[in-house]
This record gives C-alpha cells, structure tokens and sequence, in this order.
C-alpha cells in the first residue's frame, strides 16, 4: 500500500468533501464561532451598531457609489459624519457644562460663607467664627481628606478604566462602520454563501436586524428629544439657571443605560440643597423620578413603533430590560437584537414547517 494514498473514507485532493467531513467542518465553525463570541463579547455592541450604521446607510451609499464611485471614500465621509454626530453633543455642551459647573461652586461657596457648609462638615464649633483655631478647622479638614482618599483612588481608577472602555468602543464603531460601509455587500455576500439558510431566509433574518435598528435609533433619539423637554419646563418653573444647557444634558444623558437622565437632575438637586433652596430641591427630585425618568419607560416602546412596524413593542421592552439585567449596559443593543431575530426565526420555522 502506497504511502501517498489517501486515508479510507477521506476525499481525494479537489473533490467534493465527504458527510463526515462536512459535519466536522461545520462543527468546528460553530466551536470557533462561539469562541470568537466570547473573545469579542466586550466589544460585541459596537460591532453590532457599526453593521447597522452600514446596513441603514446602503441604500443611499449605493445610489451614490453608482453615480460618483468611490465607495472607499464615500464610506470613509459616512463614517466622519457619524463620528460628529457622536461627538457633536459633547462639543456642544461643554461650554454650558462648564458654567454649570461654575455656578455650582459659586452655590457651595456661598452656603459655605453662609455657614450651610460648615454644618454639613460639622465644623462650626471649631470654626474660626465660632471661636475655634485655623489650625483646628484645618486638622479636621485633614482626617476628612484621609478618611476620602481611598474612595477618591477607587472613583479614580474606575474613572480612568470606563473612559479606556468608551474609547475603545468608539475605535471598534469607527473602524466597523467604515468596513461594513465600504465592503458590505461583499462581507454579506460570503455571508449568505456560507449560512446554512436558504438566501431567502438569511435575506429576511438581515431585514430583521435593521428593523431593530431603526426602531431603537427612532425609539431612543425621540425619547431623549421628549425627555429633555420635560426636564426644560420643569428646570424653567423653578427658575433654575442655565435651564437649556441643563435640558440638553438631561435629554444626552438619557441614553445611557440604567442610570439616564438622573446623571443630571440627581445632582441639580445636591446643588440646589447646598443652595438653601431645599423645596426646590424636592420638587425636582419628585418631577425627576416621576416623570423625565419615567417618559423614558412609556415612550420609548411607543416611538420604537415608529422605526420599525413589525417589530412589537413588547419584543423591544423586553428585550432592552432582559438585555440591560444580563449583560449590563451592552444589554441595551443586544438585547432587543437577540430577542427579536429569535422571533423572527421562529416564525421562519413554522412557515417552514406547514
């Protein structure tokens, strides 16, 4: 028997694989598939928008490659636009943050002038005005700083990772969306060679996706717009200073999982406490927690309709709280994508099996 001959069972070199190896084919694509999941699970939300960005995009890119070419450059434009949509907001605030922030201190400083600060400190009796030494307010000043330090490393350290996090997520969006943007027709062409789906099926699994997509970005955009007004009448009734700055951080900070508008409203409160203003401070923690936060929850099922028809609402809703209790913040895209192309494969599933 000739060394060179090929093993009993196995194909010869150029033709058409065995059952045996088509299934270990097939069984080795889903062990890799599943651990390049696992290896990309952090960076998994911004892939996802990234295809989305591209798949909602095709249609006018493809119009415009067709007549002007240069799909590169088309996509490489696309991408910068979306990059100062992201950016954009933040530019834009930053100035209204910044004589937020100026005029919370101005508020601290005058509460401490007024001896508000000083009793929250517990201060007063060692106060030069009460009596007391400098140098006694300034040991206690010493042990309370002691006694924050560690804290403070902690806030800091965690400040540091969730901003090398967000920059990380921000490279792995721009460099998807360009890809996807630039070869998407063809990333998706070796996809639906490769699926074991019919193209008709696959076609219509994709369809679902973008479906999602459009729903949350109609959803979420309209429920920050919605909140944000709300957050702006309220701020406005109170006559809390710089009303518009604090509406358009209420309506940004709206977006962000979990914690939403109260990244804003929260502290407005603390500020205005610290002010002597402390029924101000609790009508807008009452107005906060019972309706900017909470238009959030009724609407933006309501608006995600808008986006997308056949994507029921309860899909979505459970989706982004399922999503947003298994995964964390990541939930909030996957989430609603995983339940929804679950349905949508079901339903493929009975029509097929009829």
């Amino acid at each position: 028997m000739s060394s060179n001959a090929p093993l009993a069972g196995a194909a010869p070199d150029g033709g058409d694989p065995t059952p045996s190896q088509r299934s270990a084919l097939a069984a080795l694509t889903v062990v890799l598939g599943l651990a390049a999941l696992f290896v990309l699970r952090s960076l998994l939300p911004s892939l996802v928008v990234g295809a989305w960005f591209a798949g909602l995009a095709s249609p006018l890119m493809g119009r415009l490659a067709r007549r002007f070419g240069h799909r590169r450059r088309l996509a490489a434009m696309a991408t910068a636009t979306l990059v100062l949509a992201l950016l954009a907001p933040l530019l834009l605030l930053a100035l209204p943050l910044a004589a937020l922030v100026g005029d919370a201190l101005t508020a601290l400083t005058r509460a401490a002038s007024a001896g508000t600060l000083g009793r929250w400190l517990d201060l007063s009796g060692v106060g030069v005005g009460a009596g007391g030494s400098a140098q006694g307010t300034a040991q206690r000043l010493w042990a309370a700083a002691q006694q924050f330090a560690p804290s403070a490393a902690g806030i800091a350290s965690r400040t540091v990772a969730a901003v090398s996090a967000g920059v990380l997520q921000l490279l792995t969006l721009v460099a998807s969306a360009y890809v996807f943007s630039a070869h998407g027709e063809a990333l998706v062409a070796v996809a639906r060679r490769g699926s074991p789906l019919a193209p008709a099926h696959f076609d219509r699994i994709a369809g679902e996706s973008l479906r999602v997509a459009r729903a949350l970005l109609v959803g979420g955009l309209l429920t920050s717009a919605a909140q944000g007004l709300i957050a702006y009448a309220i701020y406005l009734a109170l006559g809390i200073t710089n009303a518009s700055a604090l509406a358009a951080l209420t309506g940004v900070a709206s977006m962000v999982p979990v914690v939403g508008s109260a990244l804003v409203w929260a502290p407005v409160c603390v500020v205005l406490v610290g002010a002597g203003h402390v029924r101000d401070a609790v009508i807008l923690a009452a107005c906060g927690a019972g309706f900017i936060s909470t238009v959030d929850n009724v609407l933006r099922p309501l608006l995600a309709r808008l986006g997308a028809h056949e994507v029921h609402p309860l899909v979505l809703f459970l989706g982004v709280i399922g999503g947003i209790s298994a995964l964390g913040p990541s939930g909030l895209i996957v989430g609603p994508l995983a339940l929804s192309l679950f349905v949508s494969a079901y339903r493929l599933r009975a029509e097929v099996w009829q």
